[in-house]
């Protein structure tokens, strides 16, 4: 099962780098109000997939490999975001995407270390 999760970390973290360098213009336009909450909230659901896959693919899932996923995913993130502002067209680094890809990485954290490490899900 542990490859079928690192396979889907690495397709996951390859669409996330296809996503991060397309322009903007390749996606739906909103108005700033529906940008504001549409385009944050996906970010979030992103990288928190990311860090659930990222912990699913790890031999033992403990602590450490929980805070490991949290540690690549935001790591990632962030190099997407200076992607953007260095290396892709049409793109620019935004604090409010670095930070709704820290929240949703926090929130998986979260849901992983209070409902599943202290059961005895997850084995240290």
């Amino acid at each position: 099962m542990q490859f079928y999760y690192r396979v889907g970390a690495v397709l996951w973290s390859l669409a996330l780098l296809v996503l991060s360098s397309m322009p903007g213009k390749y996606f739906p336009q909103f108005s700033l109000a529906d940008l504001l909450t549409i385009d944050k909230l996906v970010h979030a659901v992103l990288y928190g997939v990311f860090t659930w896959l990222l912990f699913e693919s790890q031999t033992t899932r403990s602590k450490r490999s929980l805070w490991l996923a949290a540690v690549t995913s935001f790591t990632f993130g962030y190099a997407m975001e200076l992607a953007q502002k260095f290396l892709f067209t049409d793109r620019a680094y935004e604090l409010p995407d670095q930070v709704a890809n820290t929240f949703g990485v926090l929130v998986v954290v979260w849901i992983i270390y209070r409902w599943l490490l202290p059961t005895g899900a997850v084995v240290e």
